[in-house]
């Protein structure tokens, strides 16, 4: 079963909305931030709703330009607190005050330890397979991938987001790290 989610940041109002098969939750934000090039940050404590009971809140970069949303989990001590950040692919569809980002399975892990980790390849082919995206959705986001992962090589993990997504952004993203090793 293909399972594409849903992200609806309403600006105005300070709400996310998250929509799966199973989930259809609408969260209040903490912080909303406007960086350079057209990026949002977003904070907002977290909202358990099925798992990762020891994160504390989330803070996301939302950029429309590159079809990509980045995710920090503030977490001390659970599973998620060995990520420095999740990397979704995805489409955007940005309007007055309304960003919608729906998830396109594929997903990039960055470890504390600067080591990364391509995952749901199999499931972005079968929402092909489903139509559920298309083989344009398909070729982004492997250029996009292929971007991340050579500039990851050349540049380092931090400087190669940094140059991407600025400095300032970057920096608010992983501002509560306590560690990268």
């Amino acid at each position: 079963m293909v399972v594409i989610k849903y992200y609806n940041f309403n600006l105005k109002n300070k709400i996310e909305t998250i929509k799966t098969h199973t989930v259809d939750e609408k969260i209040q934000v903490d912080e909303i931030k406007v960086f350079e090039n057209n990026l949002y940050g977003i904070k907002r404590k977290w909202k358990i709703l099925s798992s990762h009971n020891s994160v504390d809140f989330i803070k996301r970069i939302l950029c429309p330009s590159d079809n990509v949303m980045l995710t920090y989990y503030h977490d001390e001590k659970g599973e998620m607190s060995k990520y420095l950040v999740y990397i979704d692919f995805g489409k955007y569809n940005v309007s007055s005050g309304n960003i919608e980002f729906q998830d396109q399975e594929l997903d990039l892990l960055v470890y504390n330890n600067l080591k990364y980790k391509i995952l749901d390849m199999d499931e972005l082919l079968n929402a092909f397979d489903c139509k559920k995206i298309t083989f344009s959705d398909i070729q982004k986001i492997l250029i996009t991938l292929e971007q991340f992962i050579n500039n990851f090589n050349y540049l380092g993990i931090i400087g190669a987001l940094q140059l991407r997504f600025g400095t300032n952004a970057i920096n608010w993203l992983l501002k509560n790290k306590t560690s990268i090793v």
